[in-house]
């Protein structure tokens, strides 16, 4: 346009690349440098560009999706299924980047939107160093109910639960909307439990609440879910895209994810219908795809030179990002000019310009061309993280610069900032990000991970150093309403900005946070690095760490690394002086102890343990080692010490009020009970054990109490309840990533399928547990599956391999000093061999039978472990009368009859009288 100025006319450039309105004379933008054309129309208004996420430009011309017809198509084709059925679907676009990943989502967007008038398509994309495992669920949430950017909590909230209500319903809406507010924290984080506390419950009652949700959204309209990047986004998300892929099969929802092909599928379909996924491979391009994508950009151009569309297509290589990348290149290089409605091109410059051979090569030849301000913000803003925020780039900015303090909000430089935040996002290498996770900043973010780290990179490592260790500081400050949401953040950027220390503080509480949430391999990671920055001579801040890393550990069944680091920490402790973490760690090197079945050894550690403890007066940490000592003799059949040990832990557990701790020790004096018979005053200390622990948010404890209160279910001869109780608490102990529960869930859910005739079931369940039980040296775990897996080969006519593997149970009980697994192993070897007797190839069986049978009663006398007792006098008994010895076995099964009565073991009671009546 022209504009008239003191009596002189004034040529209005406007640059195609940033916007920038230049006035005068000018060949080239005077904010970014590129070549000009006079614009001979009004200034085109940006302001949609810069805010839309959709904005694909080269210089100003829409840069088109080539080649990609067959996978938009698929993905489309995907979409019309699930419409079709009513059912779900998932589609996985899988490419390197810079092939179109995000591209295709967008097109997807705009083609599906002119399909169905009413569709629906939510997106979320990765956000690095979330510790909320279920981000990208909070952003589809928040992007399809429309709550606007920098929105308060008040009208995020209102925003969010008057959508749940609409779209639900009624009461199931309301209850909807709480439970979902669990799971974003920005409702009240306690509502949705339904009055109980746990983690485990609260996921579950929100997972129920997100399929109500999506299923009443998609039954209006059909319902796309765009997941840009999983690969980035941390492992819980896909585990939710599986388990919601069954649970929405009956409505048209589609789960669109994109990734590297680094990233394995399968992790979210699990053992769904095959045919529901579909895979899109961005492969690279056609060299005539190329072609026709430099031509289009180029469109302007007249007879386009075919040497530079050669140009373009030997370097782009196939990847689209390059070639654009490749054609700005050449703009800015003057090969092409654009000062005109037609574009030219100097085709003998064109031999001049060196032009990269390889994607990331060719972006940082553009960043090389950008101007020294835009690199440095551009570098500011990389160090930061792929996502970042306008008054961070203020403050790094402040820092340089020798200005004294006058405006706090420092408007003009907070104002430069942002116009080249826009110019850029103009240009396509930043997004403004509608949502952001820092309450009250405005946020943006790079359009390529790829463009992050090579900006990154741009940074001299003393200054990078500088600037990780204002932003951590920074972090720190403003993330105060959040302070959970950025503790990786602020721990990675002391980390880079060399304090140690501060590093590992905030990784320790990353890690603690994490255990908590029961996210246990980022447990790990946190606390592991946590232990690499603390100073060797850090004894306080060490003990703690090695606690916390052991725990995980030993969690998740891996032994070996938990007693070292509860090694390291009595050693740490020793150096300290600190005798309290002394017992702490003696104490937990007992449990890893045995758990590993290394009795004897496990004994000396918590002798010691004990020892300190008294000397020192600290009550907590007695009771707790005397619960674990009476654990060894409960496991080896010495009951009277058991209890003795037992009843003195929950008596100072109920004097301290610890709830948590009262409750393991009711479940160890339960179980202790049930091995005694007294099955009605166990099933209550159980119960009141599982109630403490709900109350508190224990999932270990909730495992093991639903374990054991399906034990009871499973002596009283209700297979079915304790089947369904014992699978409820294999879904907790995986929630909580307790794989020795997960083993021994496993192998009673196993034992039970035999009873019940599901011997495939049952296969699968022991062979599973006994894989588990063994990578994480539980040998008593393994001594059950084994000797399960005997029992199950018997049932299928296989008794010599039933044999074998009963023998080697027993071997495995005497090596363990378990006296109790010894009785059960001769028990059923007694039933084994007396299955021998009618087998020509075993003359012998009668003998080995009745061998066997006398020393597995001989032994649960001498524990009195009744129920037990009555087993084996209810098998021997069995046995005798099968040999027609029809009074001795009467006799043993009356005995048998009396116990199972006295115990309330109705359904062997019943199996013992209707023998005993038809002799």
């Amino acid at each position: 346009m022209t504009t008239e100025t003191s009596g002189e006319i004034t040529l209005t450039h406007v640059c195609a690349e940033c916007g920038h309105v230049n006035e005068g004379p000018t060949e080239y933008c005077l904010y970014c440098g590129a070549p000009l054309g006079v614009r001979g129309s009004s200034v085109r208004d940006l302001t949609d560009a810069a805010d839309s996420r959709d904005s694909w430009r080269v210089f100003g011309i829409d840069s088109p999706y080539v080649g990609r017809e067959n996978e938009v198509e698929t993905v489309l084709n995907a979409i019309r299924e699930a419409v079709r059925n009513n059912s779900a679907v998932l589609v996985h676009a899988v490419g390197e980047e810079g092939t179109g990943k995000t591209r295709l989502l967008d097109i997807v967007n705009e083609r599906v939107v002119d399909e169905y008038a009413d569709v629906l398509m939510p997106k979320s994309h990765a956000h690095l160093g979330s510790l909320q495992p279920y981000d990208p669920f909070v952003q589809l949430l928040r992007d399809r109910f429309y709550v606007p950017k920098g929105a308060s909590l008040r009208e995020y909230r209102s925003r969010i639960e008057d959508g749940i209500r609409a779209l639900v319903g009624g009461d199931a809406g309301a209850d909807v909307a709480r439970q979902i507010g669990a799971m974003l924290g920005a409702l009240d984080p306690q509502a949705g439990a339904s009055g109980r506390g746990t983690r485990d419950e609260v996921e579950r009652a929100w997972r129920r609440a997100l399929v109500q949700l999506f299923r009443a959204d998609a039954t209006r309209n059909p319902l796309i879910l765009a997941f840009d990047d999983l690969d980035r986004m941390g492992g819980e998300a896909a585990d939710l895209i599986r388990d919601l892929l069954p649970a929405l099969s009956d409505v048209p929802v589609v789960f669109v994810v994109t990734s590297g092909p680094e990233f394995d599928a399968a992790v979210l379909t699990g053992d769904s219908d095959p045919s529901i996924a579909s895979r899109v491979d961005l492969s690279p391009l056609a060299d005539e795809q190329i072609e026709d994508l430099a031509g289009k950009l180029l469109g302007r151009v007249r007879d386009l030179p075919p040497a530079l569309v050669e140009r373009v297509v030997t370097g782009a290589l196939g990847n689209p990002l390059a070639a654009e990348e490749i054609i700005r290149i050449l703009i800015r290089e003057g090969v092409v000019d654009t000062r005109g409605n037609e574009w030219t091109v100097d085709e003998a410059a064109l031999g001049d310009v060196s032009l990269p051979s390889e994607v990331e090569a060719v972006v940082r030849a553009r960043i090389e061309r950008l101007s020294d301000d835009e690199r440095e913000l551009l570098a500011d803003a990389a160090i930061i993280g792929n996502t970042f925020w306008v008054d961070a780039l203020v403050v790094l900015d402040r820092a340089r610069s020798s200005d004294e303090l006058t405006d706090p909000d420092d408007p003009e430089r907070v104002e430069a900032i942002r116009a080249r935040l826009n110019a850029l996002t103009r240009r396509d290498i930043l997004r403004q990000h509608p949502h952001s996770r820092l309450r009250g900043e405005e946020e943006y973010g790079f359009k390529h991970w790829i463009e992050q780290r090579l900006f990154a990179d741009h940074h001299p490592a003393g200054r990078a150093r500088d600037t990780h260790r204002l932003i951590a500081q920074w972090l720190q400050v403003r993330s105060e309403q959040d302070p959970e949401v950025f503790l990786v953040a602020i721990a990675r950027h002391h980390e880079l900005g060399g304090i140690a220390g501060r590093a590992a503080e905030y990784f320790t509480r990353a890690g603690r946070l994490c255990r908590r949430r029961y996210v246990n391999d980022r447990a790990l990671d946190y606390f592991e690095r946590a232990l690499a920055h603390l100073d060797e001579r850090d004894f306080v801040a060490r003990v703690t760490v090695l606690e916390e890393l052991g725990a995980v550990y030993a969690l998740r069944g891996n032994y070996d690394e938990a007693i070292k680091a509860f090694e390291t920490m009595a050693d740490a402790a020793w150096r300290l002086g600190s005798r309290h973490h002394m017992g702490v760690a003696f104490d937990r090197l007992g449990r890893a102890h045995r758990s590993r079945g290394d009795y004897d050894v496990a004994r000396k550690h918590l002798d010691r343990a004990e020892n300190t403890f008294r000397q020192t007066g600290d009550q907590a940490g007695l009771a707790s080692t005397l619960d674990d000592i009476g654990r060894i003799h409960w496991i080896r059949g010495e009951y009277d010490k058991a209890q003795a040990r037992y009843d003195r832990a929950l008596s100072i557990r109920r004097e301290l009020g610890d709830s948590r701790a009262l409750a393991l020790s009711l479940s160890h004096v339960g179980t202790l009970l049930a091995h005694r018979g007294q099955f009605k005053n166990a099933l209550a200390h159980f119960r009141e054990a599982l109630d403490l622990r709900r109350k508190s948010g224990d999932l270990q404890g909730i495992a093991e109490s639903l374990n054991t209160i399906g034990v009871i279910f499973n002596e009283r001869g209700d297979n079915e309840s304790a089947a369904r109780i014992w699978r409820e608490a294999l879904d907790v102990a995986r929630d909580a990533g307790d794989r020795s529960m997960e083993a021994v869930l496993l192998n009673n859910l196993g034992e039970i399928e035999i009873a019940l005739g599901d011997l495939r079931g049952a296969e699968d369940h022991l062979k599973e547990a006994c894989d588990i039980a063994e990578a994480v040296g539980d040998r008593r775990v393994v001594f059950d599956a084994i000797r399960n897996l005997g029992v199950l080969q018997a049932r299928k006519g296989s008794l010599n391999l039933a044999i074998d593997h009963v023998e080697e149970a027993l071997d495995m009980a005497k090596a363990l000093r378990s006296r109790v697994m010894e009785g059960v192993a001769l028990r059923t070897l007694g039933e084994l061999h007396g299955q021998t007797v009618y087998d020509d190839s075993e003359d012998k069986g009668a003998d080995l039978a009745e061998a066997a049978f006398r020393s597995s009663i001989e032994i649960f006398r001498s524990l009195g472990s009744e129920a037990e007792l009555g087993r084996a006098y209810h098998a021997y008994g069995t046995f005798l009368v099968e040999q027609r010895l029809l009074v001795q076995g009467k006799k043993h099964l009356e005995m048998a009859r009396e116990i199972f009565q006295r115990l309330e073991m109705r359904r062997i009671l019943a199996q013992t009288e209707e023998t005993i009546h038809d002799l």
